[in-house]
């Protein structure tokens, strides 16, 4: 096995530095690693990488853009059940992921540690426990949120017991009762899409329950969603902040008027408006969306005006705001002159 002093010659202690931020509407406590502990942890991501299974399910690892892509791929299904995790970070097991990492390790290289001969499959797996403990855990044994780590080992640890046994029991179920796949599975961190044509049943939504109880997590009931449209039409779902439905895709209305006010106070004063990098982000964020959609809305179509402005005035790509405003807005029609009364 690879040496673990990575930091030799640094005097800095590998540490991070906690603090309470408000993250959405809750507070988090957040774990920012000082540049020795970056650095262990980068190495540690290198030497991992290799022995992980591939993460089917998960769409976080596609960054930026994977919350539109998680959407996108349950649009136009009639059924969709989400449900979140409670606290996910804090109920990770540090014993469990360490016996990952050494079976996946010792399936990588049989001959440094045969699975029969116990003393050394429990060396090697004491051995990645105190690594976990040191580098990546907290004291009570869950991840550090804020960590370079923690994502990558978080998405192990649900490929091996949350998203695997869903693929397979909606697989099984699905061949018993249709005989084809109706369903779509993602998962996006912590949060869990499962949507299709055909109805996701009390017993199916029960057994999903059962496997995220028995991997150790705990659901976030205020934030499960159901939509059945022979209960309700016309209802929509939050999928990673995008309002999803069978004929609905798109950005809720306050998202889209935030983001053409910070346009349009980095137009009036830029002294006093965001960085050019968060514009070019949440723009090319709400391109993304509505690259899905057949036709914009005044609102949206105002927006990319003032982000095509903005481009123009600091000198900067605005072919692809162009092109959606030439296909799906809709048309600027003159506004009517009043008459002025006698």
């Amino acid at each position: 096995m690879t040496s673990l002093s990575t930091t030799e010659g640094v005097h800095e202690t590998p540490s991070h530095l906690f603090r309470w931020q408000l993250v959405g509407k809750k507070r988090r406590l957040i774990g920012a690693p000082n540049k020795p502990m970056k650095e262990a942890q980068e190495f540690f991501l290198a030497q991992l990488k290799p022995l992980a299974p591939r993460f089917h399910s998960s769409t976080a690892k596609e960054y930026g853009l994977g919350a539109v892509r998680n959407a996108r791929a349950h649009h136009g299904n009639r059924f969709i059940f989400t449900l979140d995790f409670a606290d996910a970070f804090d109920h990770v097991d540090g014993d469990r992921l360490a016996e990952m990492i050494t079976r996946a390790y010792n399936k990588r290289y049989p001959w440094d540690a045969q699975p029969e001969r116990n003393k050394e499959y429990v060396w090697k797996q004491s051995l990645w426990r105190q690594v976990l403990f040191r580098f990546c855990l907290t004291e009570k044994g869950g991840l550090i949120q804020g960590s370079t780590l923690s994502p990558f080992l978080f998405d192990w640890y649900c490929e091996e017991l949350v998203d695997r046994p869903i693929r397979h029991y909606l697989y099984e179920a699905a061949r018993v009762y249709y005989g084809y796949q109706p369903y779509v599975y993602t998962r996006f961190v912590d949060n869990l899409v499962i949507s299709g044509n055909e109805r996701i049943y009390r017993s199916t939504r029960a057994a999903i329950r059962r496997i995220i109880a028995k991997a150790g997590f705990a659901e976030n009931f205020g934030k499960t969603v159901f939509i059945d449209p022979f209960k309700k039409k016309g209802r929509t779902a939050m999928v990673t902040g995008i309002r999803v439905s069978e004929t609905h895709f798109g950005l809720p209305r306050k998202k889209v008027k935030e983001t053409e006010r910070m346009i349009v106070r980095a137009l009036e004063t830029p002294l006093f408006g965001e960085k050019p990098s968060v514009i070019k982000g949440h723009a090319l964020y709400l391109l993304d969306v509505l690259r899905g959609k057949p036709k914009l809305n005044a609102l949206e179509a105002r927006a990319l005006r003032q982000y095509v402005a903005w481009c123009d005035k600091n000198n900067e790509n605005s072919s692809w705001a162009k092109k959606t405003l030439e296909k799906k807005a809709p048309p600027t029609l003159p506004k009517k002159k009043r008459s002025k009364k006698p």
